[in-house]
């Protein structure tokens, strides 16, 4: 696929407060990587604030529509989140609460002892395919990896040669 840079996250979250929120970022699936923290970079560790269920909530930047000059740096660079992608590389992204605040979706059947669960494709066009079928740890990187979870989210990005922001 494309060479993209991902400019932000958008989330459904249950509630309306500010949540503390971290998100990692490794080469590869997350698949054998689920518990190993070594094995993930700390992308963004912050705060994003809740806009109620079946409503977004953003990390970065979200949405093409809402972004204005003021979004630039004095380089003209959008300021927020920024994750380079080269064309048809694979990233694996963790997103995680202290609080249990994450919408997601169970896919098939909802057995919690799947460790071997199959990716599906979730989303695909002409820039990127997302394969949204990841875990949720419970207490964190010690806890009990939860299968099927579907994200509940998009992903805001342009196009290198495009730089359309979709």
């Amino acid at each position: 696929k494309k060479e993209i840079t991902i400019h932000g996250i958008e989330l459904n979250l249950h509630g309306n407060s500010d949540y503390a929120v971290e998100v990692y970022t490794k080469m590869g699936s997350f698949k054998g990587s689920e518990s190993d923290k070594e094995a993930w970079e700390l992308w963004y560790n912050g705060t994003v604030t809740g806009a109620g269920l079946d409503s977004e909530s953003c990390i970065g930047k979200c949405g093409a529509k809402g972004r204005t000059d003021d979004d630039d740096d004095d380089d003209g660079n959008m300021r927020q989140l920024l994750l380079d992608l080269p064309a048809n590389e694979t990233r694996a992204l963790y997103v995680t609460f202290q609080e249990a605040v994450l919408v997601y979706s169970s896919s098939g059947d909802d057995d919690d002892d799947d460790e071997n669960n199959n990716s599906s494709l979730d989303f695909e066009n002409d820039d990127i395919e997302l394969f949204a079928d990841g875990g949720v740890k419970r207490k964190g990187w010690d806890g009990k990896v939860v299968h099927p979870r579907l994200f509940n989210g998009a992903l805001t990005y342009e196009t290198k040669r495009s730089g359309e922001i979709i």
